[in-house]
């Protein structure tokens, strides 16, 4: 999956009920993502996320 489309598909899943504070992808561009539910911040490495429950969720 390409930056680009990862940033979209972050966009559309950040929701009160599936809150993502954190996205990792090799090509990650920027500090954050803004969404409707606040910003995500964004880190270079293996392509995957982490809800605020802590838990990760790999792509």
């Amino acid at each position: 999956m390409s930056w680009k489309d990862l940033r979209a598909h972050i966009e559309l899943l950040n929701a009160p009920d599936h809150q993502i504070v954190t996205v990792w992808h090799p090509d990650a561009a920027g500090e954050f993502i803004a969404t409707g539910q606040g910003n995500v911040r964004a880190m270079v490495g293996d392509a995957r996320y982490q809800l605020s429950s802590g838990d990760f969720v790999e792509l």
